[in-house]
């Protein structure tokens, strides 16, 4: 289990490389940022929205004002459900793949 995992990990990344790293980097190289605050502005810039009518559609808007009401408690459970990750991306939210996205859907 665990050398078969070690051995993979070690043919995508150089040795070296990892030993740069203490554990409590390298933790946040794979998982990300610890921080339970997401930075609103910076998931804001970088949402996709491509069924709404811009930035200044209402479904945005009051997204991110409930987004900005939350607490770090609920910003750690709302990562979670739409990526898995309780964690921010380390490099910001520009780097999430796949983006974050919001859809408008007609009821």
């Amino acid at each position: 289990g665990s050398s078969a995992f070690r051995s993979g990990f070690h043919k995508l990344i150089d040795e070296r490389w990892i030993r740069m790293f203490d554990e409590d980097e390298l933790q946040q190289v794979i998982s990300g940022s610890q921080s339970c605050n997401i930075d609103v502005d910076d998931l804001q810039k970088h949402t996709h929205h491509p069924t709404c009518s811009g930035p200044k559609d209402k479904l945005i808007v009051d997204f991110f004002a409930a987004l900005r009401a939350m607490t770090p408690k609920q910003h750690v459970q709302l990562l979670r459900f739409v990526t898995s990750c309780s964690r921010t991306p380390l490099l910001g939210f520009g780097n999430l793949i796949p983006p974050f996205t919001l859809q408008k859907v007609p009821i």
